[in-house]
């Protein structure tokens, strides 16, 4: 199963509940100076906005910090099947969407942290007692916390302004593993600083990569490209790590973004430590031809993200001699080669 496959499998059961299927945000936020932080936020704030009804449903492509932590620590790059509603009639089955794939995929039993209410900042948040009682309908374990603030999503209620809303969410658990979330945004802070409900909107979202690391039995997401640069003698760490970097480069370049120094924007600079990253590792193999290497992985890029994303090859050997250069002094100048 690859999380192409699992694309199709998400998408028809979509369409078959009646879902208007939207393409991903931009990897380069087109107002902020850095990327997109997380899958699929950019359009859940967007649906905040909506007055009318909506059934939308997105495969997110989006950049993160890494995170090296954990059973499985999430990439650089990741992809999310996600969907958004309102209003919400019947949360049973609309939830029911996504955990029937997980079921019927075999990604099950699953077990739910959700938040039991308390304190954030001035607010006391209470459970979202409509959207637990959903989930144990739906067969899925409760677990009460009330103590991890990840639990409650903090967003704006639109990309330009300031006002914020609120969410307790659930973290979906199968085993050790988080495959998915839930929330249900209907708190927000008005200018005078009460709290107001307002029409509530249902956001889940699957991590792909995850749900084909639970499917095939490794670490997901990267292991099929990495084994194939292991067999040119790449030790299977520094393969993650520059399939990773890789994928992230030609995302974001093919929407525009160029690699930048300490006076450059975020997003430039973000861009660059992710060619540090990768060069760094291609100066440990030195008799390898990375740009053959480089121009067969693009490839094989650009089939995983047809139809999804672009993937800027051309844009990444461009700057690919000056970014060279760049590593290789700062390696005489460490005295570390791909340290």
């Amino acid at each position: 199963m690859s999380v192409k496959e699992l694309r199709r499998i998400f998408e028809a059961a979509w369409l078959a509940a009646g879902y208007e299927i939207l393409p991903s945000e931009p990897l380069v936020h087109p107002l902020f100076r850095g990327f997109n932080p997380s899958a699929g936020e950019g359009r859940a704030k967007e649906s905040l906005e909506i007055d009318g009804d909506f059934r939308q449903a997105v495969h997110a492509i989006a950049l993160r910090e890494y995170d090296r932590g954990g059973k499985w620590p999430h990439s650089a790059l990741f992809e999310m099947a996600a969907c958004f509603v309102r209003p919400v009639s019947d949360l049973v089955a609309e939830m029911a969407v996504n955990i029937e794939v997980l079921k019927s995929l075999g990604v099950w039993p699953l077990w739910a942290k959700v938040w039991s209410g308390g304190q954030k900042g001035d607010y006391y948040i209470a459970p979202d007692h409509e959207a637990n009682a959903a989930l144990q309908e739906l067969g899925v374990e409760l677990v009460w916390d009330e103590s991890d603030e990840t639990l409650l999503w903090w967003g704006r209620s639109t990309l330009a302004d300031t006002i914020p809303v609120l969410a307790p969410r659930a973290e979906i658990y199968f085993g050790d593993v988080e495959v998915a979330m839930f929330e249900q945004v209907q708190l927000r802070i008005n200018p005078d600083g009460n709290l107001e409900k307002f029409r509530p909107m249902l956001a889940m979202g699957v991590g792909l990569d995850r749900l084909v690391g639970i499917l095939e039995g490794h670490r997901p997401g990267l292991d099929d490209l990495a084994s194939e640069l292991a067999k040119y003698g790449v030790e299977k760490v520094d393969a993650l790590r520059a399939i990773d970097a890789l994928r992230a480069i030609m995302l974001t370049m093919a929407e525009g973004a160029l690699p930048g120094g300490s006076r450059h924007e975020n997003r430039a600079r973000t861009l660059r430590s992710f060619f540090r990253d990768l060069l760094r590792i291609e100066l440990r193999y030195p008799s390898l031809d990375w740009d053959i290497i480089y121009r067969e992985f693009g490839e094989r890029l650009r089939e995983h993200f047809a139809g999804v994303h672009k993937v800027g090859t051309s844009e990444f050997f461009e700057v690919l001699p000056h970014e060279r250069e760049l590593a290789q002094k700062l390696a005489r100048k460490t005295g570390r080669k791909g340290g």
